[in-house]
């Protein structure tokens, strides 16, 4: 029993080329990539359209090496979820808003990952190793994710459920 159309990822493949201008070989990728992926709810246009979103997203994923926001918009279910958080930033414009809030759901998604597996709120410490890590790697890529590092530097109230600072 074949676990995949193939059919269906060739017209996939070909729609990307036709609508994105892309080579042939990078569609067939992506169109692969959504095969393997968890099917979204949705009517068919809003499907089509968080695909395209989660392709982009997954895309910026590897190249900047978010590996738990990967796994969130590969697990993500609801094309609802992509469109309204994420409508827009696919945009040619958008790239670096679109990395940034992608850095901003890694770090939440390993916040929420660690405190499932200890069972217990995140350190001081711990807070300070992950975002001291995010810094390092993804300062000076662009303003808006030095923006969006400074905003969760200042403010994390929703990540730990106090300020950095421990208060």
């Amino acid at each position: 029993m074949k676990k995949y159309n193939l059919s269906k990822i060739m017209k996939r493949a070909w729609v990307l080329v036709k609508r994105f201008k892309e080579t042939i070989s990078s569609a067939l990728k992506k169109a692969w990539r959504e095969a393997k992926m968890i099917a979204l709810r949705g009517s068919e246009k809003q499907v089509a359209w968080a695909n395209d979103i989660r392709n982009k997203g997954l895309e910026i994923c590897e190249e900047y090496d978010f590996s738990f926001a990967k796994e969130k918009f590969q697990s993500e279910d609801s094309a609802k979820w992509f469109i309204d958080g994420w409508r827009g930033l696919t945009r040619n414009g958008y790239k670096f808003d679109m990395i940034a809030n992608l850095m901003e759901l890694n770090i939440q998604e390993e916040t929420r990952i660690i405190r499932e597996k200890t069972g217990k709120p995140i350190g001081h410490r711990e807070q300070m190793q992950i975002l001291n890590s995010y810094s390092e790697k993804y300062r000076d890529i662009d303003s808006e994710v030095d923006h969006k590092l400074d905003k969760l530097w200042m403010d994390s109230q929703y990540l730990w459920g106090g300020s950095i600072s421990g208060k």
